[in-house]
């Protein structure tokens, strides 16, 4: 009987041992990233129109984008750098728009993270990065105001993004140089852009999607 009852203790401990040292499977992650509107799959679903989702830092996230020829999903967070955004492609929503406009690099020049040379490594691979999950979308590249303290350098990675666009016909290059505002109005505080410069921007947006 005792060595019944050690053999069953002994059985009972092995197996809870084997239960506790089995690998777990981690749960996949279901956190995406926060937007605007707060749920932007039903908000397009609701609105039958292409989706435009804006990806990029506060030249992105500082406007509330409304297109006449598409819903905007504007998932751009303050503060972000085109390296950082890599982690977060496969977190953006569930769905599959028809453009994606992107706005990086003044955040890079601020905190004097990249040279042109790192900052086009980093674009590519970024480039890469959404077109592994979004393999047809019409990609738009904001460029960087030439303006403030670090416009020698904001003018260098533009012409990295002009040359980026010219070799990848699936890229456009919305230049900011090129619309009817002058340097003066362009920034309120030498960084972030004016509202009557994001009308315009709004319209120049709308324009490229009527293409």
């Amino acid at each position: 009987m005792r060595r019944f009852i050690l053999g069953l203790c002994v059985g009972t401990l092995c197996a809870l041992g084997i239960t506790y040292l089995r690998p777990q499977t981690p749960a996949p992650r279901t956190d995406t990233v926060t937007c605007r509107p707060s749920n932007p799959v039903q908000y397009v679903a609701h609105h039958g129109t292409p989706a435009v989702l804006l990806f990029g830092n506060s030249l992105l996230f500082d406007h509330d984008w409304q297109l006449t020829q598409a819903t905007a999903i504007n998932c751009a967070r303050q503060g972000l750098t085109a390296r950082a955004a890599q982690d977060l492609v496969d977190h953006l929503p569930p769905l599959t728009p028809h453009t994606i406009v992107m706005g990086f690099g003044s955040v890079e020049l601020q905190r004097a993270e990249h040279s042109v040379s790192d900052f086009q490594t980093t674009m590519t691979t970024l480039l890469s990065t959404i077109r592994q999950r979004w393999p047809t979308p019409h990609i738009v590249l904001v460029s960087i105001p030439e303006a403030g303290p670090h416009t020698p350098e904001a003018v260098a990675f533009n012409d990295m993004l002009r040359d980026l666009t010219d070799t990848q016909p699936d890229l456009q290059f919305l230049d900011l140089t090129t619309l009817p505002v002058s340097k003066q109005a362009l920034l309120y505080d030498g960084v972030h852009l004016t509202r009557p410069v994001y009308m315009v921007l709004q319209t120049a947006l709308d324009q490229s999607l009527a293409r």
